[in-house]
């Protein structure tokens, strides 16, 4: 007997390609009870059909997943129980603002197919306001979004939850001790006044930092691969040749020429 795709059992998390679920129960009769994790709706569905689904790639163990993903953190997921009351007043404040866009939205299903730039539009957007409370309700551009996104959806409230289920958590592609050696180099290379213009002072820094890190290439302003010997090379001998150069008159005279 094969063993199953995944482990159906009660808390288990499960990834449709709608958001996430999350198994309450296990009936004798078959079907699998599921949890919006941020709403609470509930939900059921046969047994078979749930296997079936997952054979077929459409739902995922989102345990299996996070032990093969190796940008785990990439995204942090924000339906983690509230370990203090500023976790806790953030949750409310999510779901306030989801229980606002489903409100909106589901007004403006029952108005039929209209626009953001009809007159009803408008009006119903007034009246859920009223009705609810919100003393700034959306544009009718930005419900209207809310309201195409749900339908394209096939009517699923998870896509007007999806921005308050998770959070991008965004790493830095250059470390902090890469930017300190940009950084220094920089600062010298200002101080003592080589190059003729600020993005060439900056691509000599990359090309200094690129060396110090042990690197062959590196990206100057244009985005082109550059040999960061061969480019500090040249740097030093136009530097050189500019410093050689006899310097212009600019009409001032020295008192020892005067009287030497």
């Amino acid at each position: 007997m094969r063993t199953p795709p995944i482990h159906i059992v009660p808390g288990r998390v499960l990834e449709f390609q709608n958001g996430k679920r999350r198994i309450t129960r296990v009936s004798n009769d078959g079907t699998v009870g599921l949890e919006n994790e941020l709403t609470g709706e509930e939900s059921t569905v046969p047994l078979p059909k749930l296997l079936h689904l997952v054979l077929g790639g459409v739902v995922k163990d989102g345990v299996r997943l996070r032990a093969q993903d190796a940008n785990e953190d990439k995204y942090t997921t924000r339906s983690k129980p509230a370990a203090t009351p500023e976790a806790e007043a953030d949750r409310l404040r999510r779901l306030q603002t989801v229980s606002r866009r489903i409100a909106y939205v589901n007004a403006l299903c029952a108005e039929g197919p209209i626009g953001p730039k009809h007159a009803a539009f408008e009006a119903c957007l007034r009246r859920v306001a009223e009705c609810t409370g919100d003393k700034c309700p959306p544009s009718p551009w930005t419900a209207y979004r809310w309201l195409s996104r749900y339908r394209s959806s096939g009517f699923n409230p998870d896509v007007l939850a999806r921005q308050e289920l998770f959070v991008r958590t965004r790493k830095p592609k250059v470390s902090p001790e890469i930017k300190a050696t940009i950084a220094r180099h920089l600062s010298d290379l200002l101080a003592r006044g080589v190059g003729p213009s600020l993005h060439s002072v900056t691509d000599l820094a990359l090309a200094l930092t690129a060396r110090d890190l042990g690197r062959v290439q590196f990206r100057d302003k244009y985005g082109r691969m550059q040999v960061a010997l061969t480019f500090i090379s040249e740097a030093e001998r136009l530097l050189q040749e500019q410093r050689a150069a006899p310097q212009p008159f600019n009409g001032a005279v020295n008192a020892q020429e005067l009287h030497p």
